[in-house]
């Protein structure tokens, strides 16, 4: 797995950055416990006068989701009136002279809540046994262009990378995407990237491991866990090119469920069939 070298990048002491995210998840889930306890009792004593506020509740939770479904100007929206909306359900409750202990409970799931979203975003920082390589003499880049509702097109991702002097192969629509890696291995490929969802990904990486290669992520997908796990800039796809170049490599584990490789997360039930669904494509949000 490589990525491109960061000039002013430091590394932390492993074991300091552990205990401070160890730490911090320990806070974060003590201050949602205690405020789901205190937020149960709270209830129970202004029962049925609560109700009143249960409508400002759903519009948080609504809101709340839609800043993490969605993109660009709703995510914007909804991110600046969640904070809002909560401010208002808070004075409201205060207004009312509700149990106190809803009111801090509430103070806690926010608490909570930022602690889990930093927690999160400095993911990305955490040490590894990361160390530079050199450029690729004979990359490749496989596109899907499916993936994302076309987000590696809208990024003129394809032309990027052939001015660099990266081979590009494009995945068809009846394509087999491990063929088409084995291919470009067997053509001399030194490195190998795939543009696409998680899955696509995942794909590309057994191959990729199977011959002991460099992978290349690149997330052109609608969410791009994977990606965002690895603390990588999901927005700006062209930036990932840069790792085909002097980079930075590491190792990251995998996992396997009946034979299929796996990167970052596995779902089974209603949810994989929703995903592995042919009008999923066409219906997501975002």
């Amino acid at each position: 797995m490589t990525s491109p070298v960061h000039p002013d990048a430091q590394a932390e002491g492993p074991d300091e950055v552990r205990v401070q995210h160890r730490l911090s998840a320990v806070l974060a889930l003590a201050c949602a416990a205690v405020a789901g306890a205190l937020l149960l009792v709270g209830i129970s004593k202004e029962f049925p006068e609560f109700i009143v506020a249960l409508l400002p509740m759903v519009l948080i939770v609504w809101l709340a989701w839609r800043t993490i479904t969605r993109r660009g100007k709703k995510r914007l929206i909804s991110g600046v009136l969640l904070p809002l909306m909560i401010a208002a359900l808070i004075v409201a409750l205060a207004w009312a002279r509700f149990d106190l202990r809803i009111l801090f409970a509430i103070a806690l799931a926010v608490i909570a809540t930022n602690i889990f979203s930093s927690l999160a975003l400095s993911w990305s920082h955490i040490p590894s046994d990361q160390h530079v390589v050199n450029r690729a003499h004979h990359p490749v880049l496989i596109i899907n262009n499916r993936s994302g509702g076309g987000a590696a097109q809208r990024a003129g991702l394809e032309a990027k990378a052939k001015q660099i002097g990266i081979t590009v192969r494009v995945l068809g629509e009846d394509g087999d995407l491990a063929q088409i890696a084995q291919d470009a291995v067997a053509a001399g490929a030194d490195c190998i990237g795939m543009a696409g969802g998680d899955g696509s990904l995942a794909v590309v990486a057994e191959v990729a491991m199977e011959h002991d290669l460099p992978f290349v992520c690149i997330p052109a997908g609608t969410r791009n866990h994977f990606a965002m796990d690895l603390g990588l800039n999901r927005s700006d796809l062209c930036a990932g090119l840069g790792a085909f170049g002097a980079a930075s490599e590491r190792r990251v584990d995998v996992g396997r469920v009946n034979d299929r490789l796996f990167l970052n997360n596995v779902s089974v039930g209603a949810y994989g069939q929703i995903v592995a669904s042919s009008e999923y494509r066409d219906n997501k949000l975002g």
